[in-house]
């Protein structure tokens, strides 16, 4: 027993010389890597993704779960300083991809506080959740939108579909043009409304970010939409003495027309709209009517449901819908009060027979009609209806109380994915695909596009992805 007990402490103080000249020999390489072993050696290394120094330095010792005064642990370092072939090493050691630091934030966070793009893109791939919430309720959206960073915002917008218009009522209010151009070019919609109906453009009126305001009326944003209150973007610009804003909103106020657009202008205005590219197809940028068309096959699994939407060969590029500076104010019998925006804004009574100031067109009938919605518990409510028509070319349009006239139907901007060609889409059309099924167009809404199969009864739903989503 005592000889074993002599072997056994010569095996102990052999095994402590090895591991003693083994420390040395890593200390050495990490000194002549430019390291320290100290904890602000490590973070350094971290930093500079430095993998091979990280690695000998764990094997020391080094606790890569270990968290400082912060919260955090080396993946938000490396997260924080984009340093990808070290986030790796981490992950596969176990490090949480997900852990919150003392404020909330996650590696995808701070990534995206850092501008680290190309880190957000990796930590996505890597199941990162974009939805988490830091303790002030801001995911990496809307932390993306208040720290300026637009590219991290490309990266995050596929993953975040039904965020989008939030995070674009947040641009506004922030005024960074950058991130507007970027929302709405990955689907945001310029109708958002806060709950008080404030839109995008009204919130960047309000504070005075006339670049925003330019880029969102350029995109298609209402001037004369009205907040529940009756506000609309230029008075709220005028109440803050935004002098320069309220100009810029105000222009062609007096001089625009007030019309009804035919299907060959919205298909011009929509052929304007940034073309994404498309391999190997889209050799022209002309617009035609969806209406008899015939598009790319349905594959079986991309029907019907939002969540495969993504690999139908239809795409939703974009919605319009032309808002008026006309607003049917109440009807009562067969007479209707019109608010005819302008500086100042106006009212006027009109009846059958009557013109339309500024405008070609010519009230054809004034009535009410009973309607059941929603939005008042399925019980009746009485609608006012205002139609007119354009003398020149026949046109008609119904403009009802509790909306925003508009010059033409809702309209959607679709692609087929497989060959580019792009199609103007309205309620009611008809079209088929090459295997010979039959489609209907059921509703074209803001963000999203219905189609239904005729033969079936399937129901599709396409998310508005925008020109580049």
């Amino acid at each position: 027993m005592k000889s074993l007990g002599k072997i056994l402490a010569c095996l102990f103080l052999l095994g402590s010389v090895a591991c003693k000249k083994n420390a040395e020999r890593v200390d050495g390489e990490v000194h002549e890597a430019g390291y320290t072993m100290t904890q602000e050696g490590w973070l350094k290394a971290i930093r500079a993704d430095h993998l091979e120094v990280v690695k000998k330095m764990a094997k020391t010792g080094f606790n890569i779960k270990a968290r400082d005064e912060n919260g955090q642990h080396s993946l938000h370092v490396a997260a924080e300083a984009g340093s990808i072939d070290v986030a790796e090493y981490l992950l596969n050691a176990k490090v949480g991809i997900n852990d919150p630091d003392n404020e909330g934030r996650t590696p995808l966070m701070l990534a995206v506080i850092s501008g680290r793009s190309a880190m957000v893109r990796w930590l996505l791939k890597q199941g990162a959740d974009p939805k988490l919430k830091d303790n002030k309720g801001y995911m990496a959206l809307m932390l993306a939108v208040t720290q300026h960073q637009v590219k991290p915002l490309e990266e995050l917008a596929p993953y975040h579909r039904e965020d989008l218009d939030s995070a674009l009522l947040l641009a506004a209010y922030e005024g960074d043009a950058a991130a507007i151009d970027t929302l709405t070019n990955y689907g945001a919609s310029v109708h958002a409304r806060m709950s008080d109906g404030r839109t995008p453009l009204m919130l960047a009126a309000q504070n005075g970010h006339q670049e925003a305001v330019a880029i969102l009326m350029d995109v298609g944003a209402s001037r004369h939409a009205t907040t529940e209150s009756g506000e609309t973007a230029q008075s709220l610009a005028i109440a803050k003495n935004h002098k320069d804003i309220a100009e810029m909103i105000e222009k062609g106020f007096s001089s625009e027309t007030i019309a009804l657009d035919s299907d060959d202008q919205i298909a011009m205005a929509l052929a304007k709209v940034k073309k994404k590219p498309v391999a190997g197809g889209g050799s022209s940028d002309k617009v035609v009517m969806l209406e008899g068309a015939k598009i790319s096959s349905f594959s079986d699994n991309s029907k019907a449901t939002a969540s495969t939407e993504p690999n139908s060969p239809i795409i939703m590029r974009q919605y319009s819908q032309r808002e008026l500076p006309v607003e049917v104010k109440k009807v009562y019998g067969d007479t209707a009060t019109l608010r005819l925006g302008g500086k100042p804004a106006r009212e006027i009574s009109v009846r059958a027979g009557d013109p339309i100031p500024n405008s070609k067109l010519v009230v054809v009938k004034v009535s009410t009609r009973t309607e059941i919605g929603k939005l008042n518990n399925s019980q009746p409510i009485y609608i006012g209806v205002v139609q007119v028509e354009d003398k020149e070319t026949g046109r008609k349009m119904d403009w009802r109380s509790g909306s925003p006239a508009v010059g033409h139907d809702p309209v959607a901007l679709v692609e087929d994915a497989v060959t580019g060609r792009r199609y103007l889409a309205k309620n009611g059309q008809k079209f088929t695909s090459e295997d010979g099924r039959e489609f209907v167009v059921s509703d074209v809404r803001p963000g999203q596009l219905i189609i239904e199969d005729v033969t079936s009864g399937e129901v599709s739903t396409l998310i508005l992805r925008g020109p580049r989503g």
